[in-house]
């Protein structure tokens, strides 16, 4: 990008390019270099990159994201996982599709917020879906 950085919207606009172009190597390159300018990708960021990963048939790609958003604390919601899956399988790698779908399915739906109005913060993890924590079962306020 050179000397001018762009700020998190430039970011973004350049990636949903790279998304409509199937560009993944390109949008997760950009990923890296939003860090390396001290700007954290948001989920917009990370959505537009999966859908380039989906285009481009960057099954095993999309699959890392979707764990690196985890690890960055960006709660990847269905839509996510949804475009991850589609990757996978425009990639022919159904058995990496079918391991998203597993996962997604036993992290379950995280949460209403409206739930929790008298909690400061709720932060949803994949490990408190993989653990029974649902919607389903959760405390009503």
């Amino acid at each position: 990008l050179g000397e001018d950085a762009y700020d998190v919207d430039g970011y973004s606009a350049l990636l949903n390019e790279c998304a409509t172009s199937g560009d993944w190597q390109h949008a997760t390159s950009m990923l890296e270099e939003m860090r390396s300018h001290g700007l954290p990708p948001d989920t917009a960021c990370y959505t537009a990159a999966l859908r380039a990963c989906r285009q481009g048939a960057a099954g095993s790609k999309a699959a890392e994201l979707i764990q690196d958003m985890w690890k960055k604390d960006l709660e990847p919601g269905p839509s996510c996982y949804g475009i991850a899956i589609a990757a996978c399988r425009e990639a022919g790698e159904e058995d990496l599709a079918k391991e998203l779908l597993s996962e997604l399915r036993m992290i379950g739906p995280a949460p209403h917020a409206e739930r929790f109005h008298l909690a400061p913060k709720i932060g949803w993890s994949k490990e408190l879906g993989v653990m029974g924590c649902g919607a389903h079962n959760s405390v009503s306020w």
